[in-house]
């Protein structure tokens, strides 16, 4: 085919020379005149701007959209406040007394009394043992009133004998009940969890207060609080030190530092930046404080270099954090938090960090497709094994062939993998694959999904009838209905447009059919799609002023600006501006020199009207191909005409005009005529004929159509043979109609051929899977050798079962140790290998072996049932010692 750019100028010196004269010195009013009866390419004049409308409606299945934008991973400040805030410094509890006359009524023995009275005297002279003794002696009285103080002092008791565990418990107990004791051992129990790092119950109780354990408890857990009225309280102290704690004010004392923090986070969240730096910074420099005060100031100040926009200082400090406490929390917040602020940030973070935080990579990843840098995207979720936003960026940059590649990585085959599995077989035409997807049981289990993808599976094909079977949207049928050509249909169907493509399609159909007016009833110039469809219809009725007005609204936009352009010079040629068609020609080639706008213009003024032939269309192509016989495109048009004569039943006339045409073209018009006849021998006669001379998707199209019709007739030996001298695609093709057909001769015969010339992962694959019907270990160990590393494990696995299934054990375990060793990532089959190993490991006695086999496993990754064996072994077998034990098969 002929440049595109010279293609134009041939063209244009056609309109110079049609003219024989300067341009400028045209008498108007006769080219006028001459366009009532002819256009620039000597076809009718309506019929030229109709037809030019009607070539650019290409309707094809809507495709589907992932999502516009993917939610990144959410990151907010950290406040501190409840890791500087500190547990008492000592006990404000409520001295054990010795018991007045008792105005109780003991519901109890009336040893208990005494039993208690003795405890608190034993208490106060130091005698633990003797408290120990009198209390079990007193527990005996449940309902005892002195029961809940017998807790209590047996709290007291512990904190001398430092069990403040022990005695954390004992004032549970005695704060559940009322007693003279109970708000000093509810506190007491409160104090003790927070110094303990233990996880409070709050006790429900109207005799006692607690307001401010929840406050300080809320602090710790980042909860809402308030100041508190600490005379309600015996805490009073500590009480105080809550208080000033909430305010930010610094008193000296034990709680010095903390409260000193605490003012520096409360200046930093009022925004106060430069006293909250003042005091990180004292705090970070004074080497006398315990480092894990320190790392936490040097923390806030990262966030102030990262609120001043010093990216660089505040990802210096995140990883002098990540360097001294590895995993750390602050760490990976303060990456995260650059990395949101900052274009690249997270990608950034991410290495800085050794991509330690796979979150990191998710929160790039994110960005990147958010930003519309798609592949970049895509590499970084496959970093993080996040296939399924790996698909979205794919589909998102039209590289459907890639999707597919990641979509036979997932794991689960959900209603997510068979939607875009689906897709893109649809746009990458990979039909024979996607007719096999429909009849896969998985597929099927989605209904609504199968019937969709039925359909446009039909409509793919050209059969336009089945297709509607499928389909009970009015959209999708219209679609259908307008690339039959039956545009009276869509018009009928979507009458009553509800959505924006509805309007747009009904809009293409009302210009389709001559009627441009109303076109516009059902539009609003205020798209780039609906301004060009505006001018379109405005162009068809010869309103060529109001044309270029809406085609100059679009002619800089990206999908309709060569289109827009292309119209704005046929517009002005038609209006016998003759230097201004030029231009906007012109324009066509330097602007959109990929386009095929410039090349096909008179081209497609023709061919857009085969859907609807006439009389007068055959002529126009006749004079076209006459008057261009050098162009290319002429050869085209032959294709186009003989395909208006095949409908026409012309099929003489049809093979006179092909046997005249040059190039591609005559193979594509045998090709239709071979899917258009009926008669088997006719069909297989041409389709033998387009695979012996075209190349390409032409020769590929008539294979399979072909190969099908040996299949409908059960010559399956001469469908096979089609492709079994051709390439590995051909050859598996093959491979695949002698399998489906039970022919495990010749099918193993076609396998070997592969093996023999092809060493790629997509034959191994194939010798993989080939096994289940052959069960020749061969191919698993050709299988084995595979670069990917799901190909490989699965090999290796099944070998081992193979050489386990036929009594080899030491073969066996060979295989299953190589699954383990080099494809550890293969998390499934690396588990069940190292379980099937470290049993035949325990059946020839090698138990540390199978010890250190098994401490392999990722506990994690373990059903309930596999955790409680596995757990049960290794406490039957010998720890593992020499974790480099393991060096079975070499």
């Amino acid at each position: 085919m002929l440049k595109r750019i010279g293609l134009f100028s041939v063209f244009i010196l056609f309109v110079i020379a049609s003219f024989a004269t300067d341009p400028t010195k045209i008498n108007i009013k006769e080219l006028k005149e001459d366009q009532k009866a002819s256009n620039k390419t000597g076809i009718p004049h309506q019929l030229n701007l109709n037809v030019q409308v009607i070539s650019q409606f290409n309707i094809d299945k809507p495709p589907l959209e992932p999502p516009a934008k993917l939610k990144a991973p959410s990151f907010k400040e950290l406040d501190l406040s409840g890791e500087v805030l500190q547990a008492p410094a000592y006990m404000e509890l409520t001295p054990v007394m010795k018991l007045k006359n008792s105005s109780f009524i003991s519901c109890g023995e009336p040893d208990d009394v005494a039993d208690y009275s003795d405890m608190v005297s034993d208490y106060l002279n130091g005698d633990y043992k003797g408290v120990e003794r009198n209390f079990q002696r007193l527990l005996k009285y449940t309902y005892s009133p002195y029961l809940p103080m017998g807790y209590y002092v047996m709290g007291m008791t512990r904190l001398k004998e430092n069990d403040e565990l022990s005695a954390r418990d004992m004032f549970y107990n005695s704060c559940n009940y009322t007693s003279i004791y109970q708000q000093s051992a509810c506190e007491g129990y409160y104090a003790l969890s927070l110094k303990l790092n233990q996880k409070p119950i709050f006790i429900n109780s109207p005799t006692y207060h607690k307001k401010l354990w929840e406050t300080v408890f809320a602090i710790k857990n980042g909860g809402r609080y308030s100041t508190v009225n600490c005379s309600e309280f015996v805490f009073k102290n500590y009480c105080s030190y809550i208080n000033n704690f909430i305010q930010g004010i610094i008193i000296p004392g034990y709680y010095q530092n903390s409260l000193f923090f605490r003012s520096g986070i409360i200046n930093y969240f009022s925004k106060k930046y430069d006293i909250a730096k003042q005091i990180f910074e004292t705090i970070y420099t004074n080497y006398s404080l315990p480092y894990s005060l320190r790392y936490k100031a040097l923390y806030y100040l990262a966030l102030i270099d990262l609120k001043n926009k010093k990216y660089e200082k505040a990802l210096e400090k995140a990883v002098m954090i990540e360097n001294l406490y590895p995993g750390s929390d602050l760490a990976l917040n303060l990456y995260a938090l650059v990395g949101e602020e900052n274009p690249k940030g997270a990608a950034v973070a991410s290495i800085l960090s050794s991509n330690k935080y796979s979150i990191l990579t998710k929160l790039a990843a994110v960005q990147a497709y958010n930003n519309g840098d798609y592949n970049y995207a895509k590499l970084l979720f496959l970093k993080i094994k996040d296939y399924k936003d790996a698909v979205y960026a794919c589909i998102k940059a039209k590289d459907y062939k890639d999707a597919i590649n990641i979509l036979q990585m997932m794991p689960n085959h959900d209603e997510f993998y068979y939607k875009w599995l689906a897709e893109s077989y649809y746009y990458t035409n990979n039909l024979i694959a996607l007719r096999n997807l429909l009849q896969s049981p998985g597929f099927k289990r989605y209904h609504e999904l199968y019937t969709y993808y039925k359909g446009w599976y039909y409509f793919k094909l050209g059969d336009y009838q089945k297709a509607l079977t499928y389909f009970t949207s009015r959209y999708y049928r219209a679609i259908v209905y307008f690339n039959m050509g039956d545009y009276k249909d869509v018009v009928r169907l979507l009458e009553n447009p509800s959505t924006y493509d509805e309007r747009i399609l009904l809009a293409k159909a009302y210009l389709s059919i001559d009627e441009p007016a109303k076109a516009r009833e059902v539009l609003k110039p205020n798209t780039a799609e609906a301004k060009y469809l505006y001018g379109l219809s405005y162009f068809i009725q010869n309103d060529y002023q109001n044309a270029i007005k809406y085609f100059k609204e679009v002619a800089s936009s990206k999908r309709f600006g060569a289109r827009a352009l292309l119209k704005l010079g046929d517009a002005y040629y038609n209006l016998g501006d003759i230097n201004k068609a030029i231009y906007y020609y012109q324009k066509v080639v330097e602007n959109y020199p990929n386009s095929k706008e410039a090349m096909e213009a008179s081209y497609d003024i023709i061919s857009s009207r085969i859907k609807n032939p006439s009389k007068n269309l055959e002529v126009a192509i006749k004079q076209f191909i006459e008057r261009y016989k050098n162009n290319p495109l002429s050869e085209d048009l032959k294709y186009q005409l003989a395909n208006i004569y095949i409908k026409q039943g012309k099929k003489e006339e049809a093979y006179s005009l092909l046997s005249s045409i040059v190039g591609g073209p005559r193979y594509r018009a045998m090709l239709k005529m071979a899917m258009l006849d009926p008669d088997p021998h006719k069909k297989e006669e041409l389709l033998i004929s387009v695979i012996d001379n075209a190349q390409g998707e032409t020769k590929e199209k008539a294979k399979e159509l072909l190969a099908d019709l040996y299949l409908k007739e059960g010559h399956i030996n001469k469908a096979a043979a089609i492709y079994s001298t051709g390439d590995e695609k051909d050859l598996i093709h093959a491979y695949e109609i002698y399998i489906s057909n039970h022919m495990l001769n010749k099918a193993k015969d076609i396998l070997n051929r592969l093996i023999s010339q092809y060493q790629d992962d997509k034959v191994r694959a194939l010798a993989l899977e080939a096994f289940n019907t052959f069960k020749d270990p061969n191919l698993l160990k050709f299988a084995s050798q595979s670069q990917d590393p799901s190909i490989k494990a699965k090999a290796f696995y099944e070998l081992g079962n193979y050489y386990l299934s036929n009594g080899d054990k030491n073969k066996a375990l060979k295989e299953y140790v190589s699954v383990v060793i080099l494809t550890p990532n293969e998390q499934d089959i690396y588990k069940d290998s190292i379980l099937k190993a470290s049993k035949i490991l325990i059946s020839m006695h090698a138990y540390e072996d199978a010890s250190c086999l098994l401490d392999k496993l990722n506990m994690s990754s373990l059903s309930n049932q596999e955790l409680y064996h596995v757990k049960s072994l290794k406490r039957r077998l010998p720890a593992c010692k020499n974790k480099n034990l393991l060096n079975i098969g070499g």
